[in-house]
Order: structure tokens, then sequence, then C-alpha cells
């Protein structure tokens, strides 16, 4: 699993723009001496200071923000010097806009108020606004490191469990793609030979696959090509198949080795384990921003086949479309509309797509 970068320490919150463009409106009639009694012309110029200091101040403490404290927020591990570390940095800033602004609050408002108290008023109402929104992102920030390690622990768990579902599956159809092999050997070692090469390709993926959570349509059909010749080998001519494919669908992407157990079951339900021949039908369709694809039989129907399976390859084939999916994906197993059985995998092509 890829690890992912830390999370780093809370910065200003970007709301707080919107806070200092709203404070002079609150703040002016509790900074501004006798503002009730004052002339409405001197309304324009009270209001002038205010907010030449509300919106100075935020634009030089969101750039300091955005250039020297990343890396110094960075190396103090405690809350308390963090803490410490915002007052002062917000401090010198608001205090070096002070008297850099001084003067020109002097000459707005016709002598203005005395610096001393003009550094007083400003760092205060800055630290009044700062303090709480610094401690809401301190919060804000535990609380999604909280969420991102819970996160990560389920997607390792997920993750886990979805290769201990796929590494179950590789064992299942060697098993059954060796037997047909050795039914061959004394019969007919050619074909035993080339059968075996079409074994080796199939193992190959599945190999492959185990390393890769998508691979394409076209990879997974060619996988159950290979197979299905593997299983013509030892059912000869009674058994016939068709892959019928919507066109550009082979770049689509999917979990590996979901066709197989559903092409497997098709096959040793379909012919019964008798003298009977079959017919599988592979088919793929896109359905608006769904992936369906299905698996037909000709066989017995459910319930009617004499092959006793153990059932665990279409149970672990559908928990596996439940971690990787939700109820975004789909395994459905039932009647054929011409007999035998149907089993239909659908899967949402944005999760799919190349």
């Amino acid at each position: 699993m890829v690890e992912r970068p830390a999370i780093p320490p809370p910065l200003l919150p970007r709301g707080l723009i919107v806070l200092y463009a709203l404070a002079p409106l609150l703040m002016t009639p509790m900074l501004s001496s006798g503002f009730f009694a004052t002339m409405p012309t001197s309304l324009p110029r009270d209001f002038a200071i205010n907010y030449v200091a509300f919106l100075a101040r935020p634009l030089g403490q969101h750039a300091v923000y955005r250039t020297v404290m990343p890396p110094l927020i960075a190396r103090c591990r405690g809350v308390a010097l963090r803490f410490a570390l915002h007052l002062a940095a917000t401090g010198v800033v608001t205090v070096t806009l002070a008297f850099a602004l001084h003067p020109l609050i002097d000459w707005i408002g016709q002598a203005g108020p005395p610096l001393g108290t003009w550094l007083l008023r400003t760092v205060t109402t800055t630290w009044l606004i700062l303090i709480p929104a610094l401690v809401l992102q301190e919060l804000r920030t535990r609380a999604d490191a909280v969420e991102r390690r819970w996160q990560d622990q389920r997607q390792a768990a997920l993750r886990a469990e979805l290769e201990a579902l796929q590494s179950r599956t590789h064992p299942h159809f060697l098993f059954n793609s060796i037997n047909a092999v050795v039914s061959l050997i004394h019969d007919d070692p050619d074909r035993a030979a080339r059968t075996l090469e079409q074994l080796a390709d199939v193992l190959r993926y599945a190999l492959q696959s185990a390393r890769r959570e998508r691979v394409p349509l076209r990879d997974e059909l060619a996988m159950i090509e290979d197979y299905l010749e593997i299983q013509r080998a030892r059912f000869g001519e009674r058994l016939c198949y068709t892959l019928d494919i919507e066109p550009g669908l082979g770049d689509v992407t999917l979990p590996p080795l979901v066709l197989q157990p559903l092409v497997e079951n098709a096959v040793l339900h379909g012919l019964d384990g008798g003298a009977r021949r079959g017919t599988v039908r592979v088919v793929g369709r896109r359905r608006g921003e769904t992936l369906e694809l299905r698996v037909d039989d000709d066989g017995p129907g459910l319930g009617s086949s004499r092959h006793a399976g153990s059932g665990t390859g279409l149970r672990d084939l559908a928990h596996r479309i439940a971690l990787l999916y939700g109820a975004a994906g789909s395994l459905a197993v039932g009647p054929g509309q011409t007999g035998g059985v149907s089993a239909e995998l659908v899967l949402p092509v944005a999760e799919t797509a190349a």
C-alpha cells in the first residue's frame, strides 16, 4: 500500500478573508469614539480607516503563511510550540503593517489615533480573529488525521482480504486445468503439449494479474480463450464457445480473474459431466455508465447439474465485487432465456475505464 503524505500542520483558514471583509462593519462602531454622535459626513472616513487596516492585514498574514510559515510550522511538533509561533508571527506581521499604515491612517482620518493606541488596537483585533480560527483549524486537522488513518487501515484490510480471495481462485482453476491436460497425455501427446503451453499462458496471466488491481478487458478475454481451449482439449468437440464482445471495450479495465469463475461454472455445469454437447457464450456490452458481462450456457439449468461443485468460486467472486464496488457492482446468477444458466456481472464504467 502506498503511504499517504503526512498532513501539514494547520495554516490560516481561507474563510478569514471573508471575516476580515465583514469585520469593519462590526468593529467600526466599537473602535471609533463618538461614532453614533458624529456627523454622517465622518462615517465614510471611519469605515475607510478600518477597511484599510482590516484588508491590508490579512493580505500580509496570508502572504507570510504561504511563503515563510510552512517550513517553520512543520518543524514544530508540539501544539503549544505551534501556537506560540502563530502568535509571534501574526504579532510581528501586524505590528509591521501597523507602522507602515499609520501615516496613511493619519492622512485619511485627519489626525488619526496615536501610534501606541493604533498598535494596541491592531494587534488586539488581529488576535481576537485569528486565535479562535487557529484553534478550530487545529481541531479540524486532528479530525482529518484520524479520518485518514481510519481510511488507510480500512483500505489495508480490504486489500488483504481481496488478495486472499484472489489467491484462493488461482489453485481452484489450476486444479481443473491440470486435469484436462492429464486426460490427453496418453491419447494425444502433441495436443497435450500444446495445451500445456496454453496452461502456461494462463498461469502467467494469473501470476502477473495478482500484482495488478485492474487489467484490460482484452487481456482477460485472451486468458478466457486460452482457458476454454484447455477445456476443449479435455471435452473435445462436445464443447463449443463464442465470445460476443461489443467493439471498443478492449481498453476498459476490470479486476483480474472475474470472468474465469463464471466460464468455469458454465463449462462444468453446462456439459453436466456426461456425454451431451454444450455451448458457452461470453457477452460484453456497455449500458450507459455500466459494463455488463454475461456468461451463458445451455446446460440442464440451476439445480439440475450432476456436477457437485463447492460453490466457493461464485461466493468469492461476489465478495470481491462487493468489496471493490459496494452497491455499484453486482453479480447475478439465474436461468438463461433459452435454458441453462446465465451469470451476469455488472461493473461501473466510471470505476473501470482506462
